[in-house]
């Protein structure tokens, strides 16, 4: 995006009496009158043509983001750019995505507000019906332009201060059913406003004059350090909203800071909300897809997570969103929420170089299944094992199946183990609190009912109380919502009194199978500087179909699948998209399983880079190695896991007779990928594709642009 360059005003009367003097009368003074206009208008503006997109024309995918809506929204918020910002038209539709930039904004802070009577306190705007406490007034006096030359902001901004002259009123920019108006003045009374339009109204002999009232479709933006009415945005029809995007200075790329001090790209756009519950603007963020997935990763995970496993969420988090486009919110005018109910999206403020090569290297892939885009759930850690869907929402999802993750070390971490203790009597409000008012008492039992390809995971509970109420709650989501206050997962375990609590602690993590070496080194001579992949520690990575021995010779091979002799063996050569004696497409992503590209995979992809669908059906051998260690051996169809671990158990009691306790591993609803466990795969060498072909049954991994 190129900088605006912003362009000296012109004092009008002076150049006007001066050009005026030195034109020919007649004809050519009329001429020369419409070349000022023009040229000034022209002068005066600021090229914003870099700051336009739309869908329907650049191709590009946009995601909206809910920031704020429903119960959150307030009046007024308050938002930073450290070179002002760029306001404009921002649709966003099912079928468009869209900014048209209408106006600079020469200041570094702006609050978008409702437009009516506010009041002022603490830095805080809110409504009024009180005249005397109105702070910034609803009422305007509205100015229509009737003159017969072009006009732009610039030219009716100058224009109207150049009437006004040392006058206190000042002339606001409005667009107001897709027209340039000016607006002046800020009055709390409709007959405050009818006055000052009869004061002024012999002054603007050019343009029509009538009161603006307050409009529950419009948004007023306001300086908040003087209460300056700076733009003001109305859309009767509400297919439209005004919109901000960051100026873009010579220094450094800027971004919109909120009160929080996140930094968002893209589009800012607000919308007027009246409820009986809350009234203010909603906040939606409209970005470029990639510039999205960038803002949620390093949220969902560590930035300083190992290059694979970022590289699996970046794809993970495109599928969600592709997925999740023009569904569930669509009736409050945006497709995800910034919250963990779809995926955690607190804008730039972490993206780093890592996030920044992840998402690029990953750039347009998704997981597909069936011919769709398919929703790429995950949580924070399963406990070592994933559970399917429809025992947690109710819905069978083909990719979505019960998966045993040994490997995951769950143990060593914050969120893997919990155990909380309660009452009789506190479960029995609890429970009463969420609208099981059968129970009328302390609750005397719990009976527990297991998935049922998963004995790890609850999926109903029976309470009975003293007095013989029974109540059961079914699904394992339900289950981990209604005791939220006890439990971190369905994945828990419950007794009376006394509860002996096992869990596997992971001593080591061996990936038998993956398509990248964990530290690849450089061959010790290139003379020809025609290096083509890297040997070390019996890996392999190709990045064409040249391979460097130890030796430094060059080998290509002439079959259509190829092999190398390492110190351990026949190793085969991986990645689909590297076929010997054909040049290696940079575009395409290392770590694919080994296809023939030419063979179409599936009816909606011709691409090269599709995944062979592989099903999560791994053979698990236990080897028992003594002392309650194991050796757990799960083999996947493209890799095979090798984990050691070790069984403990230990017995907690409660410390009050007769009081429960839950125990149980895990974070989240256990569905899909758990994110540390996808880590320790990555940390032990697993590549993205393998790790996402684990955890989904039966996916493929494809470039967007090839599905049909």
């Amino acid at each position: 995006m190129s900088n605006l360059k912003k362009k000296k005003k012109l004092n009008w009367t002076r150049l006007l009496c001066l050009l005026l003097a030195i034109l020919m009368v007649g004809g050519m003074a009329i001429l020369g009158i419409q070349l000022i206009i023009s040229g000034f208008a022209a002068d005066v503006s600021y090229d914003t043509t870099d700051y336009t997109f739309s869908s329907e024309t650049d191709g590009d995918t946009y995601i909206a983001v809910g920031l704020m809506y429903g119960t959150s929204v307030t009046v007024g918020f308050e938002i930073k750019a450290p070179y002002g910002f760029v306001v404009g038209k921002t649709e966003i539709t099912d079928k468009v995505r869209a900014f048209s930039p209408l106006y600079y904004l020469d200041t570094t802070i702006a609050s978008a507000t409702l437009d009516s009577n506010l009041y002022k306190k603490s830095m805080t705007y809110y409504l009024t019906d009180n005249p005397a406490d109105t702070v910034i007034g609803g009422y305007h006096i509205q100015l229509s332009y009737n003159g017969e030359y072009g006009f732009s902001y610039e030219f009716l901004v100058a224009d109207v201060e150049n009437i006004l002259g040392s006058d206190s009123l000042y002339p606001i920019p409005a667009y107001v059913d897709g027209n340039m108006k000016i607006r002046l003045g800020n009055y709390a009374t409709e007959a405050d406003a009818l006055a000052a339009l009869e004061a002024y109204s012999a002054l603007f002999s050019e343009y029509t004059l009538e009161v603006a009232a307050p409009s529950r479709t419009a948004v007023s933006i306001v300086n908040p350090n003087t209460d300056r009415i700076l733009f003001e945005y109305d859309s009767p029809d509400m297919t439209d909203s005004i919109g901000f995007m960051a100026y873009q200075g010579d220094e450094f790329t800027s971004y919109i800071q909120t009160p929080a001090s996140n930094l968002y790209d893209g589009v800012m756009s607000f919308v007027p909300q009246y409820t009986d519950t809350a009234s203010g603007v909603k906040l939606i963020n409209l970005l470029e897809l990639e510039k999205y997935v960038q803002g949620v990763l390093p949220y969902e995970i560590s930035n300083s997570w190992s290059t694979e496993v970022l590289r699996t969420f970046a794809i993970t988090i495109r599928s969600y969103a592709l997925a999740s486009y023009c569904k569930r919110y669509s009736s409050y005018g945006f497709d995800l929420t910034n919250t963990a109910n779809d995926q955690v999206y607190r804008g730039m403020n972490r993206v780093n170089d890592a996030v920044v090569d992840a998402v690029e290297s990953t750039k347009g892939l998704v997981t597909v299944y069936d011919g769709k885009i398919c929703s790429a759930y995950y949580s924070s850690s399963v406990g070592g094992s994933t559970v399917g869907s429809e025992y947690v929402w109710g819905s069978a999802r083909g990719y979505l199946t019960s998966v045993s993750t040994p490997w995951e070390r769950y143990a060593d971490y914050n969120n893997g183990l919990w155990h909380t203790e309660v009452s009789p009597t506190e479960l029995c409000t609890t429970l009463r609190s969420k609208g099981y008012t059968e129970l009328s008492g302390a609750i005397a039992s719990i009976e527990i009912t297991t998935v049922d390809d998963n004995p790890d995971y609850i999926y109903s509970l029976t309470f009975t109380d003293t007095s013989g109420n029974s109540v059961t709650i079914k699904r394992c989501d339900t289950v981990r919502t209604l005791l939220s206050s006890y439990i971190k997962s369905a994945n828990f375990t419950v007794a009376q009194n006394s509860l002996d609590f096992s869990y596997n602690k992971v001593i080591d993590i061996e990936v038998v199978g993956a398509t990248k070496p964990t530290d690849p080194s450089n061959p010790s001579s290139n003379p020809d500087g025609n290096i083509k992949g890297y040997i070390t520690d019996g890996q392999v990575l190709i990045s064409n179909a040249g391979i460097i021995t130890e030796s430094g010779e060059i080998l290509i091979s002439e079959y259509p699948v190829s092999y190398i002799l390492t110190s351990t063996g026949r190793k085969v050569i991986m990645n689909s998209n590297v076929l010997t004696g054909v040049p290696y497409d940079e575009t395409t992503p290392v770590g694919y399983e080994s296809t023939d590209s030419s063979e179409d995979h599936s009816e909606e992809s011709t691409s090269e880079t599709v995944d062979e669908p592989v099903t999560t059906e791994p053979v698990i051998t236990t080897t028992d190695l003594g002392n309650n260690s194991y050796k757990i051996t799960s083999e996947f169809p493209n890799v095979t896991v090798i984990t050691t671990l070790e069984t403990v158990t230990e017995t907690l009691n409660a410390s009050s007779s007769g009081n429960f306790i839950f125990a149980g591993k895990g974070w989240g609803h256990g569905v899909g990928i758990s994110q540390y466990g996808a880590k320790d795969l990555s940390d032990a060498g697993a590549t993205a594709e393998q790790i996402l072909s684990i955890y989904f049954s039966g996916i493929s991994i494809v470039d967007r642009s090839s599905l049909k």
